[in-house]
Parts: structure tokens; C-alpha cells; sequence
């Protein structure tokens, strides 16, 4: 029996909703413990953030990004948790955010899907 290349493409791609829970695959039930921090000063790095959001929980991920023409981080990073209690503690006071005498703006992260949705149908989720 001959089978297309299309078709044999499509039935060896994963089925991701196969793989986990039904809950899972809905990004409302299911929540990174990441959070957004922006207006970081250009000499701040990725070890000073570190040690700053230590102190609420154990951080797990800084992402900074950087520009490809200067080489300097844009000026935001998202910080991944261990735990999403200390994305709460962060929460908390959010408007108590210093990192080298720079006030910081800290906010939860939102998932791209969210993100997408907000932009093309213009409303908030």
C-alpha cells in the first residue's frame, strides 16, 4: 500500500493533547509562575535579578534580551519561579521594586496565546 509524504508527516506528528491532562492544555488552568520586570537599568545582569527575586522564592529562570546592534539588554526580563506563591509574595508589593537605586515595574507574565488575542481582537482577558 502507498502512502503520501503528507500524509505519512501528519500521522508521525505527535498528538500533543495526547501527551497531557485535558486540564493542561487550557492556558487558564494552567499557570507558569513567571513574571515580567521592566525598566531595569542597563548595567543590571542576569546575576543581580537573580539575587534580588531569591529572596521571595526560588528562581528557577532569567530571560533578558538582548539588542543585536549595541548588545545591551532591552531593558525588561521575564524571572520563572519554582513556586507560584512567589510570584505572589512579588506581587504583593509591586510598587517596592528597586534593583541599583532604579525602581522597577513587576507585573505576572501572560502566555503568548493571551497576549495574541488581546492584540488582534483588541479586549482584556
Amino acid at each position: 500500500m502507498f502512502l503520501s509524504k503528507a500524509l505519512l508527516r501528519h500521522s508521525a506528528r505527535p498528538n500533543v493533547s495526547n501527551r497531557m491532562p485535558k486540564s493542561a492544555t487550557d492556558s487558564r488552568d494552567f499557570v507558569i509562575p513567571r513574571i515580567w520586570v521592566g525598566n531595569i537599568k542597563w548595567t543590571t545582569g542576569k546575576a543581580q535579578l537573580t539575587e534580588y527575586f531569591n529572596r521571595f522564592g526560588a528562581v528557577r529562570d532569567v530571560r533578558m534580551f538582548f539588542d543585536n546592534y549595541n548588545g545591551l539588554h532591552k531593558g525588561f526580563a521575564f524571572v520563572t519561579f519554582e513556586d507560584i506563591n512567589s510570584v505572589s509574595k512579588v506581587l504583593e508589593t509591586a510598587h517596592d521594586h528597586a534593583i541599583d537605586n532604579q525602581q522597577i515595574r513587576v507585573k505576572l507574565a501572560q502566555s503568548q496565546e493571551d497576549d495574541l488575542a488581546k492584540r488582534k481582537f483588541n479586549f482584556d482577558i
